[in-house]
């Protein structure tokens, strides 16, 4: 620590615990995010369960998401089916 303007150990101090104290409330609040991130499925399974509900009628369509994935999985459909 640089002391400067008269300033003592116990302000500095003071100053350093409640920095410290700030950064464990922010991240406390944040770890909620840090926990879904790592549970979610990837983006790309998402999208696929996205596309499969609004193919099942489970979920709307919406037709611009429902076709351009539509003609990538017609232009390369799964082998055996």
């Amino acid at each position: 620590f640089n002391f400067e303007n008269g300033d003592d150990k116990e302000t500095k101090l003071q100053e350093l615990l409640n920095e410290v104290e700030r950064l464990n409330i922010i991240e406390i609040n944040l770890q909620y995010r840090v926990n879904r991130q790592k549970e979610y499925p990837l983006i790309s399974e998402q999208l696929d369960m996205l596309w499969h509900g609004m193919d099942t009628g489970e979920i709307p369509k919406s037709t611009a998401f429902y076709d351009a994935i539509a003609a990538v999985k017609n232009r390369y459909p799964k082998s055996g089916n």
